[in-house]
């Protein structure tokens, strides 16, 4: 069974594996991984460098280059295929040996179906290697509570080194129920009960997981680079934990708890609810531990400003077992009509999920459009131009090699006179006859309040080029956004066409 839901797994999100890279993290992957592949040192992404993800990007960079595909997205697009459905054979194991084969037939499967979880699985991220190294680890956790062997604890600490590897920070929120579950497995392992060598096993534990993710970071740590890492970590822990968490905020708790209601549909989330009352109710050891999986990283993830579904994708494992619980509990009544009235209802549940995700990823099979539209301002523009962009500069200098320039971003007031400064920069370039572009994203993308675009249409002339469908990734993976991208050139005041 867990190599047939793997194998369905794998055709599906092959058949529907992105056509190119979703998400800006997706091509920074891509190039960073046949860097590194290239030069046989590690590139580090954004933040602490999430260096397993990069070593298992170039892994499949080589793989593919060995069938004649040298399309390193594609290579990384592949790597979410291959891991994420792995995945799904593991949960069932793992809920196998938490609770039995129907629980985890009904679990796996729907977790191959949750729509946040498939989003994330045909395109190239962190996501997906974190989930496979982190399921792996608990499944040997729970082995070496029915075998006692050594040797299974320490490919347990060896999984969840290697998650932190690929993600630290969630390796971190996981900490705490990974260390409720180990506590109770080597409580059980520790007869007559010792609770100071339990705890020094747990403590070694811990120092093991975190001398394996350390590893892999230490490269970027003791480079000559070590200033610009030091850095780079002060801008991640700024951008997306000081500046990023909002405390507890009930506005971002409804809109995260909004994402999961209706990616599970909200008959499944009540049938999840069921679940761990049920289970809350049979055995409160397992119910703990499921529900500190769940909650603490809800609790961080739910409460931040920039928060979008595919942070869900590890903590929401939880609620879909208890689903899967739920249909295994009611089973147990003979009724044959209830029985099939809830496969009506599993089935249902499974179709409507599919459906909702299924023409969002479809598109982004057959369509790459961010590529596209790189390649069309390259097309329309001069060698030597410079284009005014927002977040996807990087697509335009990789796919169309267009030089770009960043505009400043506003969310509210332009109080530090950067938006003058900038103006210097477009006279500057203006009065050396460099060609001068600008996208709508360029114009209009972080200026709230519209000084940006105010001022540009206020000053300089804005003669339409032309323009291409492009899609916006800021919203996540579940939701479709597609729009038009206008590409203007940018002339003097008095400009006459």
């Amino acid at each position: 069974m867990p190599l047939l839901l793997t194998l369905l797994s794998f055709f599906l999100r092959l058949a529907l594996i992105s056509k190119g890279p979703f998400h800006i993290d997706c091509l920074n992957l891509a190039v960073f991984a046949q860097q590194t592949l290239e030069t046989h040192r590690l590139h580090y992404l954004f933040g602490p460098g999430y260096p397993l993800t990069v070593l298992l990007g170039s892994f499949f960079v080589w793989i593919t280059s060995l069938f004649s595909n040298h399309d390193s997205v594609f290579a990384v697009n592949l790597m979410s295929v291959v891991l994420s459905s792995f995945s799904v054979g593991i949960l069932y194991i793992l809920v196998k040996k938490l609770f039995n084969p129907r629980v985890a037939f009904f679990s796996s499967f729907l977790f191959s179906i949750f729509p946040i979880f498939l989003g994330i699985s045909v395109y190239g991220m962190s996501h997906a290697p974190a989930i496979f190294f982190f399921l792996l680890g608990i499944l040997f956790l729970l082995q070496f509570d029915h075998s006692r062997r050594g040797k299974d604890l320490l490919l347990s600490s060896l999984c969840l080194g290697l998650m932190g590897a690929c993600r630290i920070q969630d390796l971190a929120f996981i900490s705490i129920p990974a260390s409720y579950l180990l506590f109770i497995v080597l409580k059980k392992a520790l007869v007559p009960l010792n609770f100071r060598k339990t705890f020094l096993r747990l403590i070694v534990f811990w120092i093991g997981t975190g001398i394996i993710a350390a590893t892999f970071h230490l490269p970027l740590l003791l480079s000559s680079m070590e200033t610009n890492y030091s850095s780079q970590m002060s801008r991640f822990w700024e951008k997306a934990i000081t500046l990023n968490f909002l405390g507890i905020s009930p506005d971002s708790l409804f809109y995260t708890s909004q994402n999961i209601i209706f990616g599970l549909t909200p008959v499944g989330f009540l049938l999840g609810i069921l679940g761990f009352f049920w289970i809350y109710q049979n055995d409160r050891k397992k119910f703990f531990f499921l529900i500190l999986w769940f909650f603490i990283p809800f609790l961080f993830y739910g409460n931040i400003w920039g928060t979008v579904p595919r942070f869900y994708s590890f903590f929401t494992i939880p609620l879909i077992i208890a689903i899967g619980y739920t249909f295994d509990y009611l089973l147990k009544y003979k009724n044959l009509l209830f029985k099939i009235t809830l496969g009506l209802i599993f089935n249902l549940i499974i179709l409507t999920l599919f459906f909702n995700m299924y023409p969002i990823l479809k598109f982004r099979h057959d369509h790459a459009l961010l590529p596209e539209v790189a390649r069309f301002i390259a097309q329309h523009t001069e060698s030597n131009a410079v284009v005014i962009t927002g977040d996807e500069s990087f697509f335009f200098n990789h796919y169309g090699n267009v030089q770009t320039l960043s505009k400043p971003a506003y969310e509210l007031y332009p109080s530090d006179g950067s938006l003058q400064e900038f103006k210097k920069e477009i006279d500057a370039l203006l009065e050396k006859n460099t060609p001068l572009y600008i996208t709508s994203t360029g114009l209009y993308s972080y200026d709230n309040g519209k000084f940006f675009s105010t001022m540009m249409k206020k000053s300089y002339h804005l003669h339409l080029i032309g323009r291409h469908l492009s899609e916006d990734w800021h919203k996540g993976e579940t939701r479709l956004r597609t729009g038009w991208e206008y590409l203007w050139r940018i002339e003097p005041e008095n400009f006459e066409d």
